[in-house]
């Protein structure tokens, strides 16, 4: 018969692995980015000509973030 807590501890052990996991892949993909830009990130964001940054635009953008 299985304890109960031995069954915890493998799930909390197998859920901080995949938090590990999850940590390093966003890590390597932030590094992805920065080298697609030459190693560094841009000063400014590129903006489209057909769309163009507006103030509405960037108090939506505010609103969503925070």
């Amino acid at each position: 018969m299985k304890k109960t807590g031995s069954l915890h501890a493998r799930k909390r052990h197998r859920l901080a692995a995949a938090r590990t996991v999850l940590a390093t892949a966003v890590g390597f993909g932030g590094i992805a980015v920065a080298f697609a830009f030459g190693g560094e990130f841009p000063s400014k964001v590129p903006v489209p000509a057909n769309n163009p940054m507006t103030p509405p635009k960037i108090s939506l953008g505010k609103q969503l973030f925070f």
